[in-house]
């Protein structure tokens, strides 16, 4: 008998465990529209997110029902806080049996505004005027209702505009909201401490491949200048973009600081000197193609630099090498000397060029200028015309882009101009004058689309069309040209009927493209272009529709064309990759 007395005892210290399943609970929120305050109350409120998160595993208890319940109201008063509201009246209706509870927004209140900002600069940035005329700038202002996620972008956007000027130790002292909601009034009271306006010390080059002085030309910060991050960050940004260096690091060194001035470390990681590169692909114009390259990045401590190219394709061959050599402080300046051969094979000719050349680039403002002189040896045939030519040929070209994404742009737009001749009194078989001007643009339209805009315009003058190589002459048709048409097929033709190229010619092209699932989107497109010995050549037309798939490299289209010029019939297939415009 006291064995089963003691064996009950011992049974009523340890609790028989039943497994409990998770049981709904429904958690409703009444009298407000969808909208940033209801998703703040829905993320704030503990009851409704410990409900959704419960698992058979880990069930809630009611007890911890009723204990959330209990705290309901006021998580919902605090989501509600940070939008001015203070004084807002709700019901709540919590049924167990009935494995619910209900929170109804009665009346939101009155919303508390803001009554007074008051901001005292302190330190050595105290009589700074960008500073003072932050206050005109912050998106909360007197008379507008309390946001609190406003507030605090304005502390952060105060702290980090006094950064950027140089007040590396800038402090609030004081940063006080007062909220009084009986009143619905809030009061703003900052004291903020800006310290010393740091200045840049000495600057110190750590490079191992490329001589200190070339480095120091693209250097955004200087001694004695006012320490900007901006600057600090553009000159790592530039010296990234020399092509130079695996890593640059620009690094403050505070422990060394003076009293006024952070000397400044730049320390450099050299890249492989050489870059290899292969590709292989195809293209409706230019049918199979390979390409192999070369690149000395870094030929000498001087930065000069030396790339080879080889492409070969079924219509186009070509191979060049050029040699540049880095001026200036900007990374676009500089002098190039090339030199090159290309032969061509299309469906009515061929031409074959020797060149050597050299070029000067510059950017003098917000273009690109490239002066180019060239010397070409060229051999071409074009139906029943056979040319051989020697040109000096001087130019100029002017090219200039503005875009918000140098892959995939929604938004921008890119110009060139070329202007370029030869003359038979200097090393030249024939006297020419050409220019080219192309424009394009791509604007947004709705969520997922844009629209894409090209237009072309070039024009000759010169003696006798049939003393111009081939290369001087102008053609349409293709994929970059006039869709719907062969590689260069728009053009003026011989008494057999052989395209022979033209003086003039305009291309234009309108092109929607919307995103429809993923990287993958759709385009419907017109292109018009046309060529003559005259100005404003009949233009012909080519309408059609494509695929669109959006690569790390670009665009790759795939292109359904019909041309609507006769003879020509049929629907034509293109293939291509944009990148950028």
């Amino acid at each position: 008998m006291r064995f089963w007395a003691a064996l009950l005892v011992a049974l009523s210290l340890f609790p028989l465990t039943v497994r409990a399943e998770a049981q709904p609970f429904t958690v409703t929120i009444e009298g407000l529209k969808k909208g940033s305050l209801l998703r703040n109350i829905e993320a704030q409120l503990s009851i409704r997110t410990e409900v959704r998160e419960q698992t058979d595993a880990r069930p809630l208890s009611d007890r911890r029902l009723r204990s959330l319940h209990r705290r309901a109201e006021e998580d919902i008063r605090g989501a509600l806080n940070p939008f001015g509201y203070y004084d807002t009246e709700i019901t709540s209706d919590f049924n167990l049996d009935e494995r619910r509870a209900t929170y109804t927004i009665v009346t939101l209140g009155p919303r508390t505004v803001v009554r007074d900002i008051a901001i005292r600069i302190e330190g050595e940035g105290k009589t700074f005027e960008p500073l003072k005329d932050l206050r005109a700038r912050l998106r909360i202002q007197p008379g507008e209702p309390l946001r609190h996620q406003r507030y605090n972008d304005d502390k952060s956007s105060f702290s980090q505009a006094a950064f950027e000027y140089g007040f590396l130790d800038g402090r609030f002292l004081v940063s006080d909201l007062w909220v009084y909601p009986d009143e619905q009034a809030a009061d703003i009271e900052w004291r903020f401490d800006t310290g010393t306006r740091w200045r840049f010390g000495e600057i110190s080059v750590e490079s191992d491949n490329i001589d200190e002085d070339v480095v120091r030309r693209y250097l955004r910060i200087e001694e004695n200048a006012y320490f900007s991050p901006r600057d600090v960050l553009n000159t790592q940004l530039a010296l990234t973009d020399l092509g130079y260096f695996a890593q640059v690091e620009v690094v403050p060194d505070r422990d060394n600081q003076s009293e006024t001035h952070v000397p400044m470390t730049i320390r450099t990681t050299p890249i492989k000197d050489v870059l290899y590169s292969a590709g292989i692909g195809y293209g409706t114009d230019t049918g199979a193609r390979l390409s192999l390259g070369a690149e000395s990045r870094r030929l000498n401590r001087r930065g000069h630099k030396l790339r080879t190219d080889l492409r070969l394709s079924e219509v186009q061959n070509r191979i060049g090498t050029e040699y540049r050599i880095p001026l200036g402080n900007k990374i676009g300046e500089f002098l190039s000397f090339h030199t090159g051969y290309i032969d061509e094979e299309f469906d009515e000719g061929t031409t074959e060029r020797y060149e050597i050349g050299a070029s000067l680039t510059r950017e003098p403002g917000d273009w690109s200028q490239r002066t180019y002189i060239t010397y070409e040896q060229e051999q071409s045939r074009l139906g029943n015309q056979f040319t051989d030519t020697d040109l000096l040929i001087p130019g100029v070209s002017f090219t200039r882009s503005e875009l918000d994404d140098p892959i995939h742009p929604r938004n921008g737009w890119y110009a060139l101009i070329d202007v370029h001749g030869a003359s038979d009194d200097a090393l030249s078989t024939t006297t020419f004058l050409q220019t080219l001007a192309q424009a394009r643009f791509v604007l947004p339209l709705w969520e997922s689309a844009r629209l894409l805009l090209r237009g072309e315009y070039g024009a000759t003058l010169n003696e006798d069309l049939a003393e111009l190589p081939a290369s001087q002459r102008f053609f349409a048709g293709g994929d970059q040209s006039v869709r719907g048409y062969a590689y260069r097929s728009i053009g003026p033709r011989d008494d057999s009927g052989e395209n022979i190229g033209g003086e003039y010619m305009t291309t234009f092209s309108a092109e929607i493209e919307q995103t429809v699932w993923g990287n993958f989107g759709a385009a419907a497109f017109l292109d018009a272009g046309g060529v003559d010995n005259k100005p404003g050549p009949a233009l012909s037309q080519g309408v059609g529709v494509g695929m669109r798939y959006r690569a790390p490299i670009g665009y790759i289209n795939l292109d359904l064309a019909h041309p609507l010029r006769r003879p020509e019939t049929g629907v034509r297939l293109h293939l291509g990759i944009r990148v950028g415009l």
